[in-house]
Order: structure tokens, then sequence, then C-alpha cells
């Protein structure tokens, strides 16, 4: 149980993480 104690808040951080990159990504091709 303890590793899934780990596991699971670690998934919102990932998914904000590749929003932020999404939102970088969109802005480059917006400039460009």
């Amino acid at each position: 149980m303890g590793n899934l104690a780990k596991v699971i808040p670690f998934r919102p951080s990932v998914t904000v993480v590749e929003r932020q990159v999404a939102d970088i990504d969109d802005g480059y091709t917006r400039i460009a």
C-alpha cells in the first residue's frame, strides 16, 4: 500500500507538467 500512496500523487503532477510543456509548444508554434 505504501507504494500506491507514492505513485498516485505522482501522476497528477506529471499531467500538470505535460500541460505546461504543451502550452509552451503552442506558444512557440504561434510565434513561428
